[in-house]
Formats: C-alpha cells, sequence, structure tokens
C-alpha cells in the first residue's frame, strides 16, 4: 500500500435576475479529499509518519443564498445567508478489528471505538513502537450558520453602510490523546532494576519482554463532545468624501458574544479550586453554560485618506478588533480515562495478559456537584469573568507614484494587544526549592496535578513596512517589499502556556516567531518574442521563442528567536521552568559546520540549586534563510479559443539548506549546534494546462 490522496470537487452557482431592481444568487461548493497513510508495520502500526495511519476523509460543504434589492439609486439592500459544513472522518488502518485482543492483550477492544491494536511504548524508542496514534480514530464537524444583512445609502458627500451578521456555531469533536482509545503499556527501564543497588544494570526493552509494565491506561468513550455558540455583529459605516483630496471612514461595530454551551446535558464540566469540586453543567442547579458570563463590545474604525497632489496620497488607520472566544470547557467525569500505575520504580502497574481494567463511569451527583474531586487527575478552570482579548491596530502609509508604472509605498503598522488568554498554572509551586510543599492546593487538599486557568497579557507588534512595486505593464511585472519589525509577547500560539510561571513578567520579551528583516523580491515577464511581442514576431521564429514566461520569488530573512532552557530538576518548585545562567555578551558565530556551535556556549551555566538563571526568554537569533523559487512557462495557442500551457516549476531552486534553531537545551550534547534543517530542499515538477 502507498500514501494516496484523492479529491472530488465541484462548485455551482445560478444568478438570476428577478427584474431590474431585484436579483438572487444561489450557490453551492463541495469539496472531499480522501488521504490515506500506510502503517509501518502493517495492521500493527507503527512509529513512521507520528504514528500516524490509516484513511482519512474531509467533506466540505458551503451552500448560499443571496438577494439583493434596488430601493433607488441611492439606496440598496443586500441579504446573504449560508452554512459551512465540514466533517472529517479518520480511522486507523485496523479500525474495527479485535487485534488487541487475539494477540492476548486483556481487556482490549471491549468496543468499536476502542477497536484495534493497543500502543506500547519502551523507554529509548520509538513512541509508539507498535500501535497508532492516541488521536485516532477521531470525528470532527463544524457547522456555521452565518446570516447578514447589509444596507448602503448615499446621501450627498456620505456614503452609509449598516448591518447585521448573526452566526451560530456548532463543534463537534470526539478524539483523544492522554492515553489511547485502544489502550496503552508502557515500559520503563525500572522494572528491571536492583531494589536499592546504585546504578544497577537496567533496560525499558527487558522490561517489555519480561511483560512488567511501569503504567497502563485508556482513554475512555463517554460522551461525544459537543459545543454550540452564537455570536452577533451590528455595525455602522461612514465614508465621508470631505473634499476632492480628504476621505473620512469612520465605523462603529457592537459585539455580544454569547458563552458556549453543550448540545447535550453533563458535558462542560468546570473545576472550582477554592473547594476541590467539579461543577457539571446542565445538572442540578449549575447552568448549562457553566455560568460564564457574555461578553459585549463597542469597537471603532477610523480611516483617512488624503490625496497631497496627483502622484502622492497619505493613508491611516485605526481598529479594535476582538479574538474568537471559546468558553467550552471538558473535564472529569465528561473525560474519563482508566489507569494503573506501578506502585514504585521496581514494581509492575500490571502485565499485558490482565491488560486493561473494566471501565468503571463516575455517576453524576443529582445536583451537579462532585465534592472531594478526584486529586490525581488533571483540570481547567474558565474564570466566569473571563476576559475577552483585543487587538487594538493602526498605520500611516504614503504612497508616491514614480516613473517607468513604479509606485513606492512606505508604511508604519503597529497593534497593542489587550487582555490576549493565555494558560495560568495555578498549582504551581510557591517556594523555590519547597517541592510539593509549595503548592496551593496540595496544601489544601492534596492536590498535586496540573490545575490551569487563564490570565490575560499585551502584546505589541511595530514595523516598518516598504513597498517598491511596478504594475504589469509590457508583459513585466515586479514586487519588492522589506519589513522591518519587532513582536512582543508573553509565549507566541493561541492560548499558550508561557514558560516562567513563577516570574509571570519575565516571559515578556520577542515572539517566536519576530524576525527583524525580511526581504521579498517577485517578478513576471513575459519574453518580448512572438506574435504581438516587439521582436521575433512572425514565421517559424516567432512560433520557436514566442510565449515564453519567467517568474520568481527570493526570500531573505533573519532567523528566529532562540529561547534557551535548563532542566528544572535542581529547582524543585512543580510546574516551574529554569534556564540557564549567563555571563556577560553571548558571542554568536553563526556558523554551521560539524562540531561548530552556533553561539558561545561557554557563556553559559547552570545556576544554583532552587534558584533561577538569570537567562531572559529569546535572548538569541538562529540561522536566517535565503529562498529562491523560479518557474518557466511556455504556451501554445491552438485555436482561438483553446490554448496549451507547459509548467516548469522548481522549489528551492538553488538547493540552499534552511537550517532549523541549534539545540537550546543547557546541559544537552547537542546545546549551541545545529543538528537539523527544514525538509525543503529543491523541489522540481512539470505540468500542463488546457485551457478553453
Amino acid at each position: 500500500m502507498q500514501q494516496s490522496k484523492d479529491t472530488n470537487s465541484f462548485d455551482v452557482k445560478i444568478d438570476y435576475s428577478l427584474n431590474p431592481n431585484n436579483s438572487l444568487t444561489v450557490r453551492y461548493s463541495y469539496q472531499e479529499p480522501k488521504i490515506t497513510v500506510p502503517p509501518v508495520f502493517g495492521i500493527y502500526g507503527g512509529p513512521g509518519n507520528g504514528a500516524f495511519a490509516g484513511t482519512g476523509t474531509s467533506r466540505a460543504q458551503a451552500p448560499g443564498i443571496s438577494y439583493t434589492h434596488i430601493f433607488s439609486p441611492s439606496l440598496i439592500s443586500e441579504a446573504r445567508f449560508g452554512v459551512s459544513r465540514i466533517f472529517n472522518n479518520v480511522n486507523q488502518t485496523d479500525y474495527g478489528t479485535t487485534t488487541a485482543r487475539d494477540l492476548g492483550i486483556g481487556g482490549a477492544n471491549i468496543d468499536n471505538w476502542s477497536s484495534g491494536m493497543s500502543s506500547i511504548s519502551i523507554a529509548g524508542f520509538d513512541s509508539p513502537l507498535v500501535g497508532y496514534s492516541a488521536s485516532e480514530p477521531w470525528r470532527r464537524s463544524q457547522t456555521t450558520f452565518e446570516f447578514t444583512n447589509t444596507w448602503t445609502k448615499t446621501l450627498g458627500n456620505h456614503t452609509f453602510k449598516w448591518g447585521t451578521d448573526l452566526n451560530r456555531a456548532r463543534k463537534d469533536l470526539l478524539q483523544f490523546q492522554t492515553f489511547d482509545p485502544r489502550g496503552k503499556l508502557v515500559y520503563a527501564a525500572g522494572q528491571t532494576s536492583t531494589v536499592g543497588a546504585a546504578n544497577s544494570s537496567s533496560n525499558a526493552f527487558a522490561s517489555f519482554l519480561l511483560d512488567v509494565p511501569n503504567q497502563i491506561g485508556r482513554d475512555l468513550y463517554v460522551q461525544f463532545p459537543t459545543v454550540r455558540q452564537s455570536y452577533f455583529f451590528f455595525f455602522g459605516q461612514d465614508k465621508w468624501q470631505i473634499s476632492r483630496k480628504l476621505t473620512v471612514d469612520l465605523g462603529l461595530r457592537f459585539e455580544d458574544w454569547l458563552a458556549a454551551t453543550s448540545h447535550y446535558d453533563g458535558q462542560f464540566v468546570n473545576y472550582d479550586p477554592s473547594n476541590n469540586t467539579l461543577l457539571v453543567g446542565s445538572v442540578g442547579n449549575i447552568p448549562k453554560n457553566l455560568g460564564i458570563n457574555g461578553s459585549t463590545h463597542f469597537a471603532p474604525r477610523a480611516g483617512l485618506a488624503y490625496r497631497i497632489n496627483e502622484k502622492t496620497v497619505v493613508r491611516s488607520g485605526f481598529g479594535v478588533s476582538y479574538l474568537f472566544r471559546d468558553t467550552s470547557q471538558y473535564n472529569f467525569p465528561s473525560n474519563q480515562v482508566s489507569e494503573l500505575n506501578a506502585p514504585n520504580a521496581y514494581q509492575p502497574a500490571g502485565s499485558i495478559v490482565t491488560g486493561f481494567p473494566a471501565p468503571i463511569l463516575l455517576a453524576i451527583p443529582s445536583n451537579g456537584i462532585i465534592t472531594n474531586a478526584p486529586t490525581s487527575l488533571t483540570y481547567g478552570v474558565t474564570p466566569k469573568d473571563l476576559v475577552h482579548g483585543a487587538v487594538q491596530g493602526w498605520n500611516l502609509a504614503v504612497q508616491r507614484e514614480l516613473p517607468f508604472s513604479f509606485t513606492l509605498d512606505a508604511a508604519y503598522v503597529g497593534n497593542h494587544g489587550v487582555n490576549n488568554p493565555v494558560v495560568l498554572q495555578l498549582n504551581r509551586g510557591q517556594i523555590l526549592g519547597g517541592g510539593a510543599a509549595g503548592q496551593l492546593l496540595n496544601q489544601a487538599f492534596g492536590r498535586k496535578a496540573s490545575t490551569t486557568s487563564y490570565i490575560g497579557v499585551s502584546t505589541n507588534y511595530h514595523s516598518l513596512q516598504t513597498k517598491l512595486n511596478r504594475r504589469f505593464s509590457n508583459g513585466f511585472l515586479l514586487t519588492t517589499s522589506y519589513t522591518y519589525s519587532k513582536s512582543i509577547d508573553y509565549c507566541s500560539d493561541r492560548f499558550c502556556t508561557p514558560f516562567n510561571q513563577f516570574y509571570f513578567k519575565q516571559n515578556r520579551a520577542r515572539s517566536d516567531f519576530d524576525r527583524t528583516h525580511a526581504y521579498v523580491q517577485s517578478f513576471l515577464y513575459e519574453l518580448p518574442f512572438g506574435k504581438g511581442k516587439n521582436w521575433v514576431n512572425s514565421g517559424i521564429g516567432a512560433w520557436l521563442a514566442g510565449g515564453w514566461q519567467i517568474n520568481g520569488i527570493f526570500t531573505a530573512q533573519t532567523g528566529g528567536p532562540l529561547d534557551l532552557q535548563y532542566s528544572n530538576s535542581s529547582l524543585n518548585t512543580p510546574f516551574v521552568n529554569n534556564r540557564p545562567n549567563v555571563n556577560g555578551n553571548v558571542k554568536v558565530f553563526g556558523v554551521v559546520k560539524s562540531g561548530a556551535t552556533w553561539f558561545d556556549t561557554g557563556a553559559f551555566s547552570a545556576p544554583p540549586s532552587s534558584t533561577f538563571g538569570n537567562t531572559g526568554r529569546n535572548i538569541l537569533t538562529g540561522p536566517g534563510l535565503k529562498n529562491f523559487d523560479f518557474s518557466l512557462f511556455r504556451k501554445f495557442t491552438i485555436t482561438e479559443r483553446m490554448a496549451l500551457e507547459l509548467r516548469g516549476e522548481s522549489t528551492n531552486l538553488s538547493n540552499t539548506p534552511h537550517f532549523n534553531n541549534p539545540g537550546n537545551t543547557f546541559g544537552s550534547s547537542t546545546f549551541g549546534l545545529v543538528t537539523g534543517a527544514m525538509n525543503d530542499s529543491r523541489n522540481l515538477q512539470l505540468g500542463a494546462k488546457m485551457t478553453f
């Protein structure tokens, strides 16, 4: 079996003019790619492709209807209703089989969802060594209903727009990632160690051969997780043509975000860290949305354009945009696992023969409040007054028309994030070197496991953006852009977890995606030969030399930030990470070759026990990138309406290696060494395109 991808798609659109003042459009789009990835070890799975092996189908459908009515030449209304639905269904290769049970793994394959081969992980080997990714199988669907109604009124030198945008989202995702729906057996070295012997010989593979796992676990299917959410937007805008030179745009948007609910009762579960209880939504007096407040906002917009003269324009704008707000919260017992752990480092958690314990699902009390919540499980906390993140953006730009069809743009672009949510670890150690005794929830309830919530932080982005473009003329187009920028945040992914949970403000530094300099040069050139061109425009020479087009994109940018880290074992503060000490300025060699380090690793040292290192976040910069993509096209005119285009395309034409960042963990053997590159070596492809 080979990896394959097959896609079926089509689009249908019907425009119908009822009369000069009324028109109707109906559309429908459909796409369904099907991807099959074979496993390394046949039906038994294996570690290849991240242990993802099987067949996945993703069906996307988008029907819609729009209606436009012209009341008068100065008043128009447009109404649209559309549905967007995506259904993604993935099964591992052996889905529906009893592979694990047939091999003698006890308690395996109890239903269709847990069918197939269990995962076996052995320390020092790929994980899993056999079996499939814990994410498989999964069922994902997302359906969004949207209705918009926009009105446009022209009155003198004003153009008014107002309307509404109403949305209803339905999200369903059945997927587990803690252990494995089919179960997981983990083998470590400890079970073959000699009790009390220092540096005793031990081997994780020997633990597997002797069948003495140190952990056994399985994700349990309780109920199909669902999210239902509505959000309503209303807006008004005025484009005011004050004079021939000056245009001003003013707008205001009102947003109403309702808290999410679940389709089924008892799915949303919130943890209350003040009394160690779990609150189960829509059971007893617990609201279906867990009592989380909705969020309403006014978002202003402003912009202006001023024409200094016929060749120079100044533009500026400001606006506030609110980020998508997800208030869904899943915890035990909505999510449940069965888990067996070894009682100590030398004894097994069980065996393959005894396998997985039978599921025992927790009964939910009639009042929806689970007291004395299990202390060994991880919980998430959604505050009832969860802040809604926003981005304030602004720009000031000057555009100048130059000779020979060129234009020059220079702009200052910036934004400021307000209350952008990041993860806060509530059960972090509060005393450096204090171990579990410094955890507040351990002091109160004997709870040592992760307990997370959200906190709002600020971000900043400032940039100088320049463009020198030549619009398409005489077969030639040129675009040139250069950006000088800096981005600052606490961590760089959506709902990410800042590294330093003890001194939170020390996370504020360059963003992980920050690139100080970025230059992009692209061009398109139709060679000036052939019929209708300046040279060789007739005869056999025109046929041979005509119809050629070359295209290219050159990119050069500085490297990304390099975040240096150090083991937190000597810190002895749960859920608190550490960095090394840095001694003076760090010299960056910038050399990639065998045995050479990217920077002076001798400038770093281990901090004393129970103390933080003084290295900041993202203080160094990794390797930059230079890349050139090139293509060559040849067009053949067959008839007046039919043409053939042959295409030769190359990405990374020069086959320049694009190196990954060097090792960033102080004390590791790869610290400071560049040991890998992006998987984007030169790629050549040929194609043909027929137009008619």
